[in-house]
């Protein structure tokens, strides 16, 4: 009993004193079912009701029923055992006391007046005790109150029905149960302030039960049996346990709903807890749900609230479930507060949690398992999950914000997403349950910008359009990344503000599909991509901003399109990059390492836009066996260091490729563009050294093109490797070693060889047909080609000098070195230099023998210009040798041989010079081994010497060509010769010594010369062919001025033709003196003897011939062979000279020439004449007698040995000179015994002995 506060005093002074009212005790006796407003159904009789003198205790014994037909105020109410009060439409009854109650108390109609009202002014309590039942019978009807007035329901007592208890009017507490067991309208429990329940509250089987506003506290139990229905609607739940009898294990038939905003504070919850239609549920402490808490409604009014005002945290704990049902929904709360989802807690659905306000602690399950919308992850800061957060069954998880960590799972199933429209995740692990083996449908995207911190991936990633994943430590990342979008906001971003490196590792890929689209982040920081992870597709990767390791693969893999490489500094690749299908891999500016692939597959392409690329292998994986399509482009200028490349290389216009260190070349690097910027370029600081090395090829296209680099630099070719094309090598900075190949193949233009100072070439350089070659100023050297093949063309450049080297013709397959073009345009040097080639002296150029040279080909001076010359100039021994088989070929008066003065030039054994012009322009010595001749109709070889010229080889002259020597000192040493059908001039007899050979004719012919002094070595050669004069039938001689005859005089016998007796022949004739005579003549053997005669009044010698009629064997040879020949053994017995089948001893005995072919070759023949044998047979007309004998055989077999017939057995019976050739004869012999006079057969032969014993 509660104590009234005491009235101050001054006030109950002022009261007027007032009568205590009586106590009157009425007992209800009328029986079954009579009214309470007769007086006589009471005891003592009367109606009872209080009023101002009496107050009434009624009582209702055991058997009675009252019905409450009035609206009475009573003090206390005891209804016994078997009694009931029964409430009439529209009645209610007061009770200012207590309410004792074991039988029944029923309310009965529908007038909202039908109530019990408890009304206690003194102590505001009333006890509703008893083992009885109150029941209400309709929605009106209602237990009221006044306040303060408290109803406290005792542990025996029951209230139950439909309608209304305290209708927001007083306070209860209870220990009794209050059931909603009605399935027609609930039990409306609506306290003023508070319901304190250690009873039972309860929403029975098919009953409804509502608790509406208020505080709802109390151990009791509240509880909702199967098929019941509980609606909370604007109540605080607190301390309280919602359970369920749940015998039917379905919690959907256990429901509470909440139908008002609701607050619940250290509750527990058994039941399914559903709100309805823009409901707030409040969360003011921690819970504990084992059932299911469900939000209904499409309004953002449907929600959950975290509002704790102690500490701002609430934990939801237990076994059960929370479900978010519209898009609308949100579980939001204070601003900073945070909602703990316990171990064994699920949340599920779709909603917004956090709405930016509440930071989340997930320990249990969080779902996204609604296809129709998405559960928003929206933390105040931060969402911790240690439990499991998914997305499943089609569901979306979003992520809206704040920063996502802890150890538990982050789970995408199939065909569901996460969702990140921003946020930071740290240290977590997103994984993909993929069931259904279907790449792609566990899926994570970005709609927003995110920040991953230490995460590992193992689902889907979608970047979508405009997005950012920035990485501020190391990504595990074990599935697929694809940025989406074209715009350069759509990229990862490296930002690790720890130790600026960030690991890209896993077994996953990154896939870019835009070429705005990069991989960027803080200037300088480090990427590195982990061993078994893939970056591939289209975009950039680096954006200039990051430096970048490479330990698994970028793959460019976009037909037509590019991925770009684009790091801050450097690149190191130990794993693969690659072009592949069609793609190409740019590679930006930077420096790139590594000892990784560079990988270029068929039909695709590397594009280098810049950069450097040091001791790194771009490889070309060509299956297709397709020349060139493994392309790497230089599309900006390059730097490479001790590379390898295996692919076809294309420079673009205007870029440049560096060498710093040595390139390995075994594709094609072809030049594109006519720009001088079009080069590679060598500079190596360390030791000035390049090597391009490799079995590939350089070509250049354009003659801007060009290989330059650092001045006097140096660039070595490698010996597989080729540079062909039209442009320039060395660009006259850079010296060059050419171990390979270098080709101008480009017709109708030029390669430019230009070298700093030197040029050595250990393999082959070249022009191939139609192409020149240009060899610009500079030294070169080396055993190498220099190959000029037919209608190809070499243009030595004035300045340069060849030292050592070989000008090859290529073998000369036409036949013709006119083709095989060497142009100058100016003054070159040549030291031992061997030439087989043309080399035109173009007006006003020059060569310069430096020291001994061998010409196998061609030197031509063309030109007018004085200048136009070969140069003698060797400053070690000041003498030059002009070697080779090889001609020099003067073609103006104006051109001229000359040199430093005093300098020898000696013309080699088989080297010709000939034409027109000045050798020796007085300044220079000359020494003939070879041929000087003088070939040109009309025109003047002028030999001027500086003070001598020795001949020891030949000189010669063509019909109307003159060869003039100038000054004095001149020699025709022993092994010379002076020949020719021209003439020969001289300054004076003085001035000329022959003590070699004078031979007119070529062969048979006229020579012309002028003053000589002839020694007794000199020899006088005349070819003598027959009687038709001087010039035509033999050779003659024409002295201009005296001739003093000494020396030998050799005739030589042309052909078959033998002087008779009365031929003469006149072989010099002089306008001077003729005096002296021959110190011997040379006599052709066993044909007869020569004589010579001075006719001195004709000024002539006349050579006449006593002939000889036998010819032996040995002068036979003499005749037709050379002492040299004779010497090699071609003159001997059966050697075959000519080939014809003959040997030279049959040739003999036949009369034949044995230097020609006889067709068809003679045979012996055989034939009857009467009873004997004619034997006819070809026969030198001067062989000796009896050179032969005649031999028979009656069989032939080796049992018979031939028997020698002598002379007496035949004879000769015939000798016909031959027709055409008096020397040869057609002998016949007849044998002189009959041939059936012996043997039956026989067998003849001749057999003619050898010349040598």
């Amino acid at each position: 009993m509660r104590t009234l506060p005491t009235l101050p005093l001054a006030v109950v002074a002022l009261l007027p004193a007032l009568a205590p009212a009586a106590i009157i005790n009425a007992t209800f006796s009328a029986g079954v079912d009579s009214d309470w407003s007769t007086p006589g159904n009471w005891t003592p009789v009367g109606v009872p009701t209080n009023n101002a003198t009496d107050q009434f205790n009624v009582s209702i014994p055991t058997g009675q029923l009252a019905s409450l037909n009035t609206n009475p105020t009573i003090n206390q109410l005891n209804v016994g055992t078997g009694a009931a009060l029964n409430w009439i439409s529209g009645r209610f009854l007061t009770c200012s006391g207590d309410i004792t109650n074991s039988g029944l108390l029923q309310l009965i109609g529908t007038s909202t007046n039908t109530r019990l009202t408890v009304n206690d002014p003194s102590d505001h309590l009333v006890n509703l005790t008893g083992s009885g039942t109150l029941r209400l019978t309709a929605t009106t009807q209602s237990i009221t109150g006044v306040a303060p007035t408290v109803l406290s329901i005792g542990s025996n007592q029951r209230i139950e029905g439909f309608g209304t208890l305290s209708s927001n009017s007083i306070d209860l507490v209870n220990s009794g149960t209050l059931a909603g067991d009605s399935a027609i309208a609930p039990l409306v429990i609506t306290p003023k302030d508070t319901l304190q329940n250690f009873g039972t509250i309860v929403a029975e089987s098919n009953g409804k039960l509502t608790l509406s506003s208020g505080l709802f506290t109390g151990p009791g139990a509240y509880r909702i049996d199967d098929f019941g229905a509980l609606t909370l609607s604007s109540v605080t739940l607190e301390g309280i346990t919602l359970s369920v009898t749940n015998t039917d294990g379905d919690l959907f038939n256990n429901v509470a709903t909440v139908a008002g905003s609701t607050t619940l504070k250290e509750f527990i919850n058994e039941a399914k807890l559903s709100s309805n239609f823009g409901v707030l549920l409040e969360l003011g402490g921690d819970i504990t749900n084992n059932g299911i808490i469900e939000i209904n409604g499409a309004t953002t009014n449907s929600r959950i609230s975290i509002n704790d005002t102690v500490d701002q945290n609430v934990t939801i704990n237990g076994t059960g479930s929370i479900l978010l049902t519209e898009a609308q929904h949100r579980i939001q709360g204070s601003s900073g507060s945070t909602l703990t989802l316990g171990s064994g807690q699920t949340l599920r659905g779709l909603g917004n949690l956090g709405t930016n306000l509440v930071n989340f602690v997930n320990q249990g399950t969080v779902v996204a398992d609604q296809a129709a919308g998405s559960l928003v992850l929206d933390p105040a800061l931060t969402f911790i999950n240690n439990g499991s957060l998914r997305a499943e069954s089609g569901g979306i998880a979003q992520f809206n914000g704040g920063t996502y960590s802890g150890a538990g799972a982050f789970i995408i199933s199939d065909n569901s997403e996460f969702r990140i429209s921003s946020g930071t995740f740290e240290n977590l692990t997103f994984t993909s349950d993929d069931l259904d083996a279907t790449p792609g449908n566990n899926l994570i995207s970005l709609t927003g910008s995110a920040i991953f911190d230490g995460i590992t991936n193992n689902a889907t990633i979608d970047i979508t359009f405009g997005r950012t994943l920035t990485l501020v430590d190391d990504f595990i990342n074990n599935s697929t990344v694809t940025l989406n979008g074209a715009t350069t906001n759509s990229r990862i971003s490296i930002t690790d503000n720890d130790d600026q490196a960030v690991l890209l590792d896993g077994a996953g890929s990154i896939k870019l599909t835009d070429l705005a689209q990069n991989i960027t982040g803080s200037s300088s920081h480090l990427l590195t991509i982990g061993a078994s992870q893939t970056i591939h597709g289209t975009g950039k990767v680096g954006n200039n901003q990051l430096n970048l390791i490479n330990q698994g693969t970028i793959t460019a893999d976009v037909p037509g399109a590019s991925l770009v490489i684009d790091p801050a500094t450097t690149f190191d690749n130990f794993g693969t990059v690659e072009a592949i299908g069609g793609g190409d891999l740019l590679f930006n500016p930077g420096t790139y390492t590594g000892t990784g692939a560079f990988l270029i597959r068929d039909a695709s392409s590397f594009s280098l836009a810049g950069g450097t690329y040091t001791q790194i292998t771009f490889s070309a994986d060509d299956q297709d066996a397709i020349a060139g399509n493994n392309e790497l482009i230089l599309s900006g200028s390059s730097t490479f260091n001790q590379v390898i490349t295996d692919a076809a290389i294309t420079k673009r216009s205007g870029r440049v490729m560096t060498l710093t260190g040595d390139l390995t070349n075994n594709g094609t690097l072809t030049f594109e563009g006519i720009s001088t910027n079009d080069r590679i370029s060598i500079t190596d600081n360390d030791d000035q050294a390049v090597l391009i090395d490799g079995a590939g090829s350089i070509e250049l296209t354009d003659i801007n093109q060009n290989i330059t680099g650092t001045n006097s630099h140096q660039l070595t070719l490698g010996a597989n490797q080729t540079i062909h094309g039209t442009g320039k090598v060395g660009n006259n900075q850079l010296n060059l070693v050419n171990q390979g190949t270098i080709t101008a193949d480009v017709p109708g233009t030029s390669l430019v060889i230009d070298p700093s100072t030197t040029f050595e070439n250990f393999g082959t350089i070249g022009a191939d047909p139609g192409c020149t070659l240009i060899l610009n100023a500079g030294t070169y050297t080396g055993a190498g080609v220099f190959r000029i093949p037919d209608t190809a063309g070499f243009t030595l450049v004035g300045g340069g000098i060849y030292d050592g080297i070989t000008f090859s013709n290529d073998g000369n397959p036409d036949d013709d070195l006119t083709n095989n073009d060497i142009n100058l345009t100016g003054t070159v040097t040549f030291r031992n230099v061997t030439n087989q080639a043309t080399v035109n002296l173009a007006n006003a150029t020059s060569i310069t023998l430096a020291d001994d040279n061998t010409n196998h080909g061609l030197i031509e001076l063309n030109g007018t210009s004085t200048l136009t010359r070969i140069t003698v100039n060797d400053p070690v021994d000041q003498s030059v040798l002009l070697d080779g088989s090889g001609t020099l070929r003067l073609t103006a008066d104006e051109q001229n041989i000359t040199g430093s003065f005093g300098h020898l030039l000696t013309n080699g054994a088989l080297h010709t010079m000939e034409g027109y012009g000045r050798v020796g322009t007085n300044i220079i010595n000359l020494v003939n081994q070879g041929t000087i001749h003088a070939n040109v109709s009309g025109e003047t070889i002028a030999i001027d010497p500086s003070t001598s010229f020795s001949n020891t080889g030949t000189l010669t002259t063509d019909a109307g060509a003159t060869l003039t020597f100038i000054g004095t000192g001149h020699v025709n040493e022993t092994t010379g010769t002076i020949t020719g059908n021209g003439t020969v001039t001289t300054t004076s007899a003085a001035s000329f010594t022959n003590h070699g050979t004078i031979a007119p004719g070529n062969s048979v012919g006229s020579l012309t010369i002028e003053d000589m002094t002839h020694s007794a070595s000199s020899q006088w050669q005349f070819e003598i062919e027959g009687t038709a004069g001087p010039g035509t039938g033999h050779d003659s001689l024409h002295v201009e001025g005296d001739l003093a005859l000494t020396g030998l005089l050799i005739p030589q016998l042309v052909g078959p033709f033998i002087p008779a007796p009365s031929d003469t022949f006149v072989i010099i004739t002089a306008t001077g003196d003729i005096t002296g005579d021959f110190t011997a003549i040379s006599q052709p053997a066993g044909i007869g003897t020569w004589t010579a005669t001075v006719d001195e009044v004709n000024d002539q010698v006349i050579l006449s011939f006593v002939e000889d009629t036998t010819l032996d064997f040995a002068e036979y040879q003499a005749l037709y062979f050379t002492p040299t020949q004779i010497a090699n053994g071609d003159a001997d017995p059966d050697a075959d000279f000519d080939g014809d089948g003959l040997t030279t001893f049959v040739e003999w005995i036949f009369g034949f020439d044995p230097t020609s072919p006889v067709i068809p070759v003679p045979t012996l023949t055989v034939a009857r004449t009467g009873s004997f044998i004619d034997l006819t047979y070809p026969e030198s007309a001067l062989l000796p007698e009896n050179a032969y004998v005649v031999e028979v055989e009656t069989d032939l077999d080796l049992q018979n040995p031939w028997t020698l017939i002598s002379g007496s057995d035949y004879t000769r019976h015939a000798e016909i000179p031959s027709p055409g050739n008096p020397n040869i004869d057609q002998v016949t012999l007849r044998t002189n015994t009959p041939i059936w006079s012996t043997d039956p057969k026989r067998f003849f032969r001749l057999r003619f002995s050898e010349p040598v014993e």
